[in-house]
């Protein structure tokens, strides 16, 4: 997934004779967290994550804004085939803050990088996850495991 990011601007520039003025890649927390069967997409992520920065910086003359927007898991076909089909069933049960982070809430996220009102903001990975990792601990769940309804090895 990080060819894109450097490919699809140069063929809208071979067709159009302009460059997009913004570009955003999608990310997500696999390149700071373990996800089973993630291993190479986290590569990929983490890949773009540091080519949005010299992105930005070689095309800066040109007045392209390359960023990244990380999210969350969102629940798609291709999360589901990576974590199974009853990861949402699973997932629901615990009610742990900024677990399911919502394409409304991505798509606001995308609106603004776009909006021209944060042109200022140029290579950096943008987080939209309703604040999960400083929520989304194993001690927040041992914490609230009685109203989890998790039973301790003691």
């Amino acid at each position: 997934s990080s060819w894109p990011i450097v490919e699809y601007p140069r063929i809208i520039h071979e067709v159009t004779g302009h460059y997009p003025r913004y570009v955003i890649g999608m990310s997500s927390h696999g390149p700071d967290t373990h996800f089973p069967n993630y291993d190479y997409a986290a590569v990929t992520k983490a890949v773009m994550e540091v080519l949005v920065k010299y992105l930005n910086f070689h095309f800066f003359d040109k007045e392209v804004i390359f960023n990244m927007l990380r999210t969350r898991t969102l629940i798609t076909d291709s999360w589901l085939a990576t974590a199974g089909n009853d990861w949402t069933s699973f997932i629901e049960r615990f009610e742990i803050p900024g677990t399911e982070v919502g394409f409304n809430e991505v798509a606001k996220t995308a609106y603004m990088l776009c909006s021209g009102y944060m042109d200022g903001i140029r290579g950096q990975t943008i987080v939209a996850d309703k604040g999960y990792a400083f929520s989304g601990t194993l001690e927040y769940v041992y914490s609230q495991r009685e109203r989890l309804g998790l039973q301790s090895h003691e």
